[in-house]
């Protein structure tokens, strides 16, 4: 029997291997296996393709495959990006959102894999892609119980913090009143006595300054501890705000306007209890600012409510601490126990207020408080 040609031979081999090797790829469904062409477009398309992406081989041919990127990636350049680092170093894989036929959104695992025939030219490419969306979402349900649980964990934490807190302030503020009045009054008698004693004076400013801010802290351990049913009776929101800001000790570099409404409705409110809350943001506003600025406090109304708003031109309040602000014992300042806030949200909510915030990081804050009006026979 004749033998068959050599090259005859080698022909069938190669074509059996290309057909075994079609028929390999057209049995994947779990991932979508094509070639691009040098400029991207789609070359082949296999049934896992079709599954994942939802297009048939006769829709997608000659395509760009840039239309399996949501807008986001293709105003970052992402595809054509892609396949430049394929290019250069032969391989190039990426996860992200991709698109199907629908519009819907999948989370992909991609690889791209430079084509090069045996003299090393650019013939296309491969990619391979896996549809991850079902672990990604698992994943981010994971990670979204682990918040959760840390959150509940943190509040536990918080909640004991602030029970013992409770039992010890009331007592404990009292009694650090009293040492603190002690070494403020010896403050002030070593001042008379060393008038001319310019290294004494200087640091008896600095006790006298730490006794302020210590006070400070004893002055929001007793406000936090104190629980008492407010008083609420019609009152003027207008003579709250003036009567607090007389008292305030303004300091340099700080403007302070007042803007009070004519005409303003009463609100239901125990006015102690209120003044002792403007003062909370009014401090709080003063301490924003350390380099100086301006201070505004404000009174309007609308049919329903009331509203003092208290805003500052100080360091503002970074995006992802805004909802932790009025929580107890939360402070990004180096000074403070993080209660001023705090209380000033509880006080507000006993009288029927409710209070929010707006801040640009570096421009200032706005504090909002809303009470509804007095009715005509409260």
């Amino acid at each position: 029997m004749a033998k068959r040609p050599r090259s005859h031979a080698s022909s069938k081999a190669l074509s059996d291997t290309g057909l075994r090797f079609r028929l390999l790829v057209d049995s994947v469904i779990d991932y979508a296996i094509f070639m691009l062409d040098t400029e991207g477009r789609v070359v082949t398309w296999n049934p896992g393709a079709e599954r994942i992406k939802g297009y048939r081989a006769q829709e997608i041919r000659g395509r760009h495959y840039s239309c399996f990127y949501p807008e986001e990636a293709l105003r970052a350049g992402t595809p054509a990006h892609l396949l430049q680092v394929a290019a250069a170093e032969g391989r190039c894989e990426d996860e992200g959102w991709r698109l199907r036929k629908d519009g819907s959104r999948f989370w992909a695992n991609v690889v791209i894999t430079a084509v090069r025939d045996g003299a090393g030219r650019l013939r296309g490419f491969s990619k391979v892609t896996r549809d991850l969306t079902e672990p990604r979402r698992a994943q981010e349900a994971l990670e979204e119980k682990t918040r959760a649980l840390e959150a509940a964990q943190e509040a536990l934490v918080r909640r004991e913090r602030l029970a013992i807190l409770g039992q010890l302030a009331g007592g404990l503020s009292h009694e650090l009143r009293n040492p603190l009045g002690v070494v403020k009054n010896s403050a002030y008698y070593l001042r008379m006595v060393l008038p001319a004693d310019e290294a004494a004076r200087k640091h008896l400013a600095i006790i006298e300054r730490e006794v302020q801010t210590a006070n400070r802290i004893v002055t929001a351990l007793l406000d936090f501890a104190r629980v008492s049913v407010p008083r609420r009776v019609p009152s003027d929101l207008n003579a709250m705000v003036r009567a607090r800001l007389e008292r305030e000790a303004v300091p340099d570099g700080v403007t302070v306007t007042a803007a009070l409404a004519e005409d303003l409705p009463l609100v239901a409110v125990d006015s102690e209890q209120i003044v002792l809350a403007i003062g909370n943001l009014i401090l709080n506003a003063l301490q924003a600012m350390p380099g100086g600025g301006t201070l505004t406090v404000e009174t309007s109304w609308t049919a329903q409510d009331v509203l003092i708003g208290v805003t500052d031109t100080g360091v503002g309040i970074a995006p992802e601490h805004v909802d932790k602000i009025f929580e107890p014992l939360f402070t990004t300042k180096a000074r403070g126990i993080g209660l001023g806030l705090a209380v000033v949200k509880r006080l507000l909510e006993a009288n029927g207020g409710r209070i929010t915030v707006e801040s640009t990081p570096r421009q200032g804050s706005r504090f909002l408080v809303r009470f509804p009006r007095a009715s005509e026979d409260s």
